[in-house]
């Protein structure tokens, strides 16, 4: 089984950086959004001095039971858009509605 993975910019209040990340975009799928914990990690799960890629790992363990599943940048981070400093818990909300909008509106979920 191939795993496959495309990045994506989704039109929030902010562009958000994602990685969508499945194994046959010819077939609805359920669907998965992982959201970071606090700090500043990478979609991936990565930071300054810190690799694990478990956000990654995660995504790819999804896709083996056939779901998709969407990671993102958190606002103001790495390639997504807006202040990190400067969001507050319902900014980071509806930042990761957004994201579930735009996996409700692709063709593979």
């Amino acid at each position: 089984m191939e795993i496959n993975e495309k990045e994506v910019m989704i039109k929030g209040n902010f562009p958000i950086a994602a990685t969508v990340t499945y194994t046959d975009e010819r077939k609805k799928s359920p669907a998965v959004v992982i959201i970071m914990g606090t700090g500043k990690l990478d979609r991936d799960g990565n930071g300054l001095g810190f690799h694990s890629d478990m956000y990654k790992d995660l995504a790819h363990k999804f896709a083996e039971y056939g779901f998709v599943s969407a990671r993102y940048d958190k606002r103001g981070t790495h390639k997504s858009g807006g202040n990190f400093n400067a969001a507050g818990l319902s900014d980071l909300v509806s930042d990761a509605v957004a994201v579930v909008r735009y996996l409700k509106k692709t063709a593979i979920c």
